[in-house]
């Protein structure tokens, strides 16, 4: 896995890049994102994304069609991800982009509401008695009384000191186990 340093250098180095894009699994990714871009805790800012924000997308063909097709130039992706399931982890291009396209993949396994369950303290009580049987969505809903913890006005509520957020997401890169080639949002993460 590469450090903090090594993906900021990959990400950054336009040299070999003219496009970098930032696509979120799902809604409550495109909020986390935005929580750490608006408060500049990322190796990149919004004004670097070719599109100026997260987007919220799954499939590569769906990318292609919208994205890659209005634009030229060798593209960076970042993929924000909940899984590590093969199915999530393969973003087939067509050939014409194969060359131009170097995808990075970010993954929070089982589920970005993990962070909540980290900033609350209660990743241990998660993991030893409910985690066989509830998704972390439902604990921090069921368990802890976190109603909707998918609304993005939640989301924000929840993280709006920025900082407790980013110590839930170091302290979830530290907990999880790495897989090859996989890559963790804390490696996004502006050294402090």
């Amino acid at each position: 896995m590469l450090s903090n340093l090594s993906l900021f250098l990959v990400i950054t180095m336009m040299n070999d890049c003219d496009l970098l894009y930032l696509l979120c699994e799902g809604p409550t990714e495109v909020t986390i994102m935005n929580i750490l871009l608006s408060n500049d805790k990322l190796i990149f800012t919004y004004s670097d994304l070719a599109e100026f924000e997260p987007l919220h997308i799954r499939k590569a063909s769906d990318f292609e069609r919208d994205y890659l097709n209005k634009r030229s130039g060798k593209v960076k992706i970042i993929r924000i991800l909940d899984s590590r399931n093969i199915n999530n982890l393969a973003f087939k291009l067509s050939k014409a982009y194969s060359d131009k396209v170097e995808v990075i993949n970010c993954v929070t396994s089982p589920e970005i509401e993990m962070l909540m369950i980290i900033a609350l303290g209660k990743y241990d009580e998660f993991s030893k008695k409910f985690k066989s049987f509830l998704k972390p969505s439902e604990y921090v809903s069921q368990i802890l009384g976190v109603s909707n913890p998918k609304n993005a006005k939640v989301i924000m509520s929840f993280f709006s000191d920025c900082d407790v957020l980013c110590r839930a997401i170091q302290e979830y890169s530290r907990v999880t186990r790495k897989a090859k080639g996989i890559h963790h949002i804390s490696e996004l993460l502006k050294q402090i």
